[in-house]
């Protein structure tokens, strides 16, 4: 099995690298300078020179706020990127595996969003990643779209890692206590992704939308308390920071964010035989690779 992987540098992307390397399996990484999906001759031209069995779609324009004053930048990688991917998969006759967001929901329901709410995002991120979802849903000849929340990891630049640098050189600190997710570890979705790909491989699954990620709803505040917990307990920090809970209004942004996006992962789960994400283990497990 031949897999290419794009957006290799991203958070993702290293999440997947760390995971493929512990396989036999024959994959090769792409950053955005080794290729640039809103380019279509690109894009072509890789795919047929590369002519892997599955492509995994791990590039995106992910910086929220800058999104709302460089949107024509994320709809180039998170919509036309998306076209250009479906075309080159056609090509060569391979699945695509696509990665989307909570943040195509406007945040306003207070149950895991499941498969059949509609869409309506509120910011040009969730936009312009909710145009990607159905540009490969009508182009792409077969495809699995999974939508995440909230994803951190020991790689990049995330939430957890964030708070970890903020406790070793705080001792009170505040955290938005009104928007709430599903924490999702990406090499736990890693992990599972790898471990499907023989069902994808061999087309016994039909095209369509998921929901994958961790299986706990909680605040930013909430996530941050479980963060300083393991943290302290592994002894990665002397000490476990005051945390005040802070209302979102009281820290403007440049993108609204939904108040409430946490996902119904059920579908997935049981379409694909995997494991639910254990939000506290999973936390754990990736400050213990910090």
């Amino acid at each position: 099995m031949k897999v290419l992987v794009t957006g290799a540098d991203g958070q993702l992307g290293q999440a997947l690298k760390s995971v493929f390397k512990l396989t036999d399996i024959e994959t090769i990484f792409l950053t955005k300078s080794d290729l640039d999906i809103a380019s279509e001759e690109a894009v072509l031209s890789k795919f047929k020179y590369i002519c892997p069995d599955i492509a995994i779609n791990a590039a995106a324009y992910t910086s929220v706020d800058l999104a709302e004053e460089f949107s024509d930048e994320a709809f180039r990688i998170n919509e036309l990127g998306a076209i250009n991917l479906s075309k080159g998969c056609n090509i060569i006759h391979a699945p695509l595996i696509h990665f989307s967001t909570d943040y195509v929901f406007n945040g306003k329901k207070r149950m895991p969003y499941l498969l059949s709410d509609d869409p309506d995002p509120i910011n040009i991120y969730g936009k312009s990643k909710l145009c990607g979802e159905q540009k490969i849903q009508k182009q792409c000849s077969k495809y699995l779209i999974i939508r995440s929340s909230w994803i951190y990891s020991e790689f990049g630049n995330n939430f957890l890692k964030t708070m970890m640098s903020l406790a070793k050189k705080n001792t009170k600190i505040s955290v938005v206590n009104d928007q709430f997710g599903s924490p999702t570890y990406a090499v736990d979705l890693a992990e599972s992704l790898v471990k499907i790909l023989p069902i994808i491989k061999n087309n016994n699954f039909k095209s369509g939308l998921y929901h994958y990620a961790g299986e706990d709803t909680l605040s930013w505040k909430d996530f941050a308390d479980q963060i300083f917990y393991h943290a302290f307990k592994i002894g990665l920090i002397d000490q476990i920071p005051e945390i005040k809970g802070v209302l979102s209004a009281n820290y403007p942004m440049q993108a609204n964010r939904p108040y409430y996006s946490s996902l119904d992962s059920s579908c997935f789960l049981k379409t694909f035989n995997v494991n639910p994400i254990q939000t506290s283990l999973s936390i754990l497990r990736s400050l213990e690779n910090l």
